[in-house]
This record gives C-alpha cells, structure tokens and sequence, in this order.
C-alpha cells in the first residue's frame, strides 16, 4: 500500500512490463522475507528454548511454501482492493482476527457446530498450522488425510493467486 503513494509506483505504472512481473516479485520478496524470518525464529527457539523439532525439509519446504504464498495472496488481495493504507490494515486486521477465532486457539473446533466446524478445519491458518505440527513436533509422514488437506489448501491458493491477478488488474484500472 505505500508503494502506491510514491513516485516509483507511476513510473512502475507506465513501464511496458507485464504484471506477471510485479506479482512475481512481490512473491519472491515476501518469501526471502520470511524465510529469513522463520531461520531467525527457528535458531532463537534452538539456542535459548532448547526446543527439540523434527526439521525434515522435505516434509516442511512444501507446507512452508504453500503457507507463505497463500498467506501472501490473501495480503495482495487485501492491498489491491483496498483504497487506502488504513482501509487495508483494517481489512487484515478483521481476516486475522477471523482466522484466529475460528482457529483451536480460542474455541476449540470440536465444540464448534458441525457446519462452522468444517468450515473452521478448511481455513488456511488451520491447514498450515495442523500440518506444521503434525511435520514439526510428531514428525509424522504425509497421509493420506494430509494430501487431502494439502490439495484444499492449493485449490485455495489458486483461487488466491486468480483473485490477486484481477484485483491487481482493477487496482490499475482504477489508479488511471
């Protein structure tokens, strides 16, 4: 959102490239970010917390990306359609506060209704939150029932990154 207020956002604007390109890095920077993130979190929790995790990279790098970029696609959507800087924190204040409220952190999902509860279980902070402990902490292998998981999760992130693209697209439209 702050981008759009400068002046490398016009120049940006009127570049012959195509938007695949400023999607692209805004997910790739996303990523590096917190990846980097993550590495400080992971050596912080190691050295002064002794915590002792399963880290098999290739049972995590899959569910860490599929994390990262369906929660950086609902941002860009955020930012997108959103008018405003305020407006757009607003928004991604609300969508977390929802996800946390329909997350085992609060109300625990067993005791949810049978259709909220479903709802609830499909959320992607619930997907990535119960596979990266079932990865992390029990070191369990992929299910079947995970697969499934996983398949909701990218069926999300595809209508994501299509709900990102037309949003961009009418950001542009609507900034002329």
């Amino acid at each position: 959102m702050r981008e759009k207020n400068t002046k490398a956002y016009f120049r940006n604007q009127i570049m012959p490239v195509n938007d695949f390109v400023f999607i692209i890095g805004t997910y790739l920077t996303t990523m590096l970010i917190t990846f980097v993130q993550l590495a400080v979190i992971i050596v912080i929790g190691v050295i002064f917390f002794g915590t002792n995790l399963d880290f098999n990279l290739v049972r995590l790098l899959p569910i860490l990306i599929s994390a990262i970029l369906i929660f950086t696609s609902i941002g860009i959507f955020i930012g997108n359609i959103a008018a405003t800087e305020e407006t757009s924190i607003l928004a991604a204040i609300i969508i977390s506060l929802i996800f946390l409220l329909f997350s085992n952190m609060i109300i625990p999902i067993e005791t949810m209704s049978a259709a909220i509860g479903t709802i609830a279980r499909l959320t992607p902070f619930n997907i990535s939150e119960m596979l990266l402990r079932r990865s992390l902490v029990f070191g369990s292998n992929m299910s079947l029932g995970d697969i499934l998981m996983i398949g909701v999760f990218l069926i999300q992130l595809v209508g994501l990154i299509i709900a990102v693209w037309y949003s961009h697209r009418y950001s542009k439209q609507r900034d002329r």
